[in-house]
């Protein structure tokens, strides 16, 4: 049978293989520092969400190369999803690799979760999109939050605009 000669054979053919396409789980891209090093950056190593994800958290197993950027200036791109409920004057947020990581589905694991402390708020308005946030990386004992649980913590962070 040529499927082309009767064209009304195609609409159940294409809405299965429409079916399977949306059904294939992908990994959500992680956001990595492919911005080049702008004057604002300079003095921290930008490090992407690949490095902090070879933390093995279960078994706190730390790499040489993640060792090796913890506890030093580090500029880090993702995405805020804000703790508490003033949007005005957000303080607190959790950082995530990617927009898809929210409060509505499974949260990330630990490692690929930043518990950040600005250092001055900021709006939920200003912080939306991804950010480029920028202070000391600390790995510490895996802390839960509302929305997720977090190994790592910046505090006094500062935030700017990310932009490809």
């Amino acid at each position: 049978m040529n499927l082309f000669k009767k064209p009304w054979t195609l609409g159940p053919l294409l809405i299965l293989v429409s079916y399977g396409i949306a059904r294939v789980q992908t990994k959500p891209r992680l956001l990595v520092a492919t911005q080049t090093a702008s004057e604002t950056l300079a003095g921290y190593a930008t490090q992407d969400w690949y490095l902090l994800e070879s933390f093995d958290y279960e078994k706190q197993i730390i790499p040489e190369t993640l060792k090796a950027a913890l506890n030093k200036p580090t500029a880090l791109p993702g995405y805020g999803v804000p703790l508490g409920g003033n949007y005005d004057a957000i303080t607190e947020f959790l950082l995530v690799p990617n927009e898809l990581a929210c409060i509505h589905v499974p949260p990330p694991p630990p490692h690929l979760i930043v518990h950040v402390r600005l250092a001055s708020p900021a709006s939920m308005k200003q912080i939306r999109g991804p950010i480029w946030v920028k202070a000391n990386l600390e790995l510490k004992a895996t802390v839960s939050e509302e929305y997720g649980s977090a190994s790592y913590f910046m505090q006094d962070a500062i935030w700017e605009p990310y932009k490809d």
